[in-house]
């Protein structure tokens, strides 16, 4: 199976109100795979579920994860307001590239490609000062 089938099949079976421990029976990847695929689709526990994990567990799922939906929309919005804010700022445009251009930005490889501390005092004096 591809990548592309497992993440359809997985999303069918998360509509259907499948925790993920039970779609995972079925789609051989981790959890939190399944957590990244799954982040946007509703999940409302179906009998089966319920019964296996208990009524009371499956709607605190329910409201945790629409507690988290709505925490990415308020930040999502709140990201578009400072950018429709600042989108002229050539500050925004220098910081965003530096940022971009210092090397991997994950929190297991904190790689610093181009730290030039030299090149950063220039960029700062040019449009800042």
């Amino acid at each position: 199976m591809h990548k592309a089938s497992y993440i359809e099949l997985a999303t069918k079976l998360r509509k259907q109100g499948y925790s993920f421990t039970m779609i995972q029976e079925r789609v051989p990847v981790a959890k939190s795979t399944l957590s990244r695929w799954l982040k946007d689709v509703p999940f409302t526990a179906n009998k089966q579920v319920q019964q296996r994990i208990g009524y009371a567990l499956s709607k605190a799922i329910e409201a945790k994860q629409n507690i988290k939906q709505a925490s990415y929309a308020h930040a999502s919005a709140l990201a578009q307001k400072d950018l429709d804010t600042n989108r002229s700022s050539t500050l925004l445009y220098l910081g965003l590239g530096l940022y971009m251009g210092e090397g991997e930005k994950n929190l297991l490889n904190m790689l610093h490609l181009c730290s030039q501390y030299t090149l950063i005092f220039i960029y700062l004096f040019i449009f800042v000062f």
